[in-house]
């Protein structure tokens, strides 16, 4: 299930935001234990998405749990990269990688505003997000 967002002539931005799937880290909902079923429900995924929203983040990117510990997804990272290829993929789950990243292609978002504690919030992070008309 995607989101369709229309603003200023008809042009289009298509959102998914749907995968709060996540490997095992603890006894929580949505954990798939199994990296080969993990990595068949992230190619779910369809290609051509603008901005994709997932609970958990990618391996490497804005993904630290706590100093030097990462929780990301090896099976998400690739997914990410090599078929869906958004222009944003935002996440959270990791509080210690709040921000924001790039590989020159995709921008990544840990829009995590709890602390590692639990306690205080952070800033939201706000995208200006410009459409450039291909056609």
């Amino acid at each position: 299930m995607g989101f369709e967002f229309m603003e200023h002539l008809g042009k289009m931005l298509y959102i998914e935001a749907v995968y709060q799937l996540q490997p095992f880290l603890k006894h929580m909902a949505f954990n798939i234990t199994d990296a080969k079923l993990l990595t068949e429900k992230w190619l779910l995924i369809p290609e051509n998405v603008d901005i994709l929203v997932t609970h958990l983040p990618p391996l490497g990117y804005c993904d630290l749990k706590r100093p030097g510990v990462h929780t990301g997804c090896a099976e998400l990272l690739q997914i990410v990269l090599d078929h869906v290829q958004p222009k944003f993929h935002i996440f959270g789950q990791a509080s210690y990688g709040y921000g924001c990243s790039t590989d020159g292609r995709i921008n990544f978002v840990n829009a995590c505003v709890q602390d590692a504690e639990g306690g205080s919030l952070r800033a939201a992070i706000v995208l200006d997000v410009k459409y450039h008309d291909h056609a």
